[in-house]
């Protein structure tokens, strides 16, 4: 059962490519690391996970050549399950979720992992 949201996050990242295609040496590069470092903030405490916050990340950065549209994902702290708090590891579950969302393959994993609400967004 989910707890009621009292506290949402929408953080816009206009470099961040809305594909997923991150490279996980230089997290700076695209802003990979604001992301995660926001996603880290907002639902870890210092001993667990908060469980009424909730934080939209929307990816609206589009690599060369590429017509992507900008890309929500929503984390709730009730249904997060197997999130470490490190840049890396939030980083690669970004990614998982954004390729689970395409239908795209994306290293070994459950497709139901992560538990997080997935929306496209239509460029206006």
């Amino acid at each position: 059962m989910s707890q009621q949201v009292s506290r949402q996050f929408v953080v816009l990242c206009p470099s961040t490519p809305s594909d997923g295609s991150f490279n996980f040496s230089n997290f700076v590069q695209g802003r990979v690391d604001m992301a995660a470092r926001s996603i880290s903030n907002a639902l870890f405490l210092s001993r667990g996970m908060r469980q009424d916050t909730s934080i939209s990340v929307v990816l609206q950065g589009t690599p060369k050549g590429s017509d992507s549209r900008p890309t929500e994902v929503t984390w709730t702290g009730s249904e997060v399950v197997g999130l470490w708090p490190d840049d890396k590891s939030i980083a690669a579950k970004l990614q998982k979720a954004i390729c689970n969302m395409f239908g795209w393959p994306q290293g070994a994993g459950k497709p139901s992992e992560p538990q997080v609400g997935q929306k496209r967004k239509e460029r206006e």
